[in-house]
């Protein structure tokens, strides 16, 4: 397949992580204006990237991109996408526009994780959305010394590249315990990697100290799965082709029943 030229609406970007190449990348996701459907974009040294490059979430972009035949999963929405082309379009609000986010994004949520499981073996689709029935928890569980000595490598960074300032990733993960709304689903504990959990616990323990757990649990639990309606977005692991946890979407309810009862 030849290099395409596309726009995406950005909706997802992981938290950074080291390739063999011993590069500092993220993967990033979202929805192809012309055919509606989940893309992955990768591998982008984001925080290399020139500011007028640098895409936040709900911006429109246009790349050139090239479906990526030697992805280890096979993936078919996998690309790999050339840096230099990016180029940043439009930014939706998320306080007037969510009904612009929401036309584009409900057409690909799925009833369950279990039902995207259904279309990976099927289709080998491995990016989808689902709103889960209930989430029973959010646990912070401590990185283990080897794992975390891995990790360090994201803040080596500065070492090689005066430019980019050392991420200093907190020492944890952030696993989600919940119930999806199908009578299938025996319960489910996965990894939360987005970018924002990231970013939020590395300054908010500098700002809070001791406290910062609880700010994570008000915000990441209570806000947006007690107060709103949240939907959570997946993504496969390209060698265990397994599903994690990479994002989150949750308009405001009220937004929500406009758009889906609107004749």
């Amino acid at each position: 397949m030849d290099v395409e030229k596309k726009k995406i609406l950005i909706i997802v970007k992981t938290a950074p992580y080291i390739i063999r190449s011993g590069r500092e990348v993220i993967c990033t996701a979202g929805i192809d204006l012309d055919t509606g459907k989940w893309l992955r974009v990768y591998p982008i040294q984001f925080r290399k990237l020139p500011f007028n490059k640098r895409y936040d979430k709900f911006q429109f972009i246009e790349a050139k991109v090239k479906f990526d035949r030697s992805d280890i999963g096979q993936r078919p929405d996998s690309y790999k996408i050339d840096q230099d082309s990016i180029k940043l379009l439009s930014k939706l609000n998320t306080t007037k526009d969510w009904n612009k986010i929401n036309k584009l994004f409900f057409p690909t949520a799925s009833k369950s994780l279990e039902d995207l499981n259904k279309k990976k073996e099927k289709t080998g689709e491995s990016l989808g959305a689902f709103k889960p029935k209930e989430v029973k928890s959010l646990k912070i569980k401590q990185v283990k010394k080897e794992d975390w000595k891995k990790r360090q490598k994201v803040n080596q960074m500065g070492l090689f590249f005066p430019n980019v300032a050392p991420l200093n990733l907190p020492p944890c993960e952030f696993i989600y315990d919940f119930i999806c709304d199908d009578v299938k689903c025996k319960g489910h504990r996965m990894n939360f990697i987005t970018w924002e959990i990231i970013e939020t616990a590395r300054k908010w323990i500098k700002i809070y100290g001791d406290q910062w757990q609880k700010k994570i649990h008000q915000k990441f639990l209570d806000y947006y799965f007690r107060q709103r309606d949240t939907w959570f977005i997946v993504g496969t692991h390209a060698r265990s082709g397994n599903f994690m946890l990479i994002g989150y979407y949750s308009p405001y309810r009220s937004i929500i029943q406009e758009v889906l009862f609107k004749d």
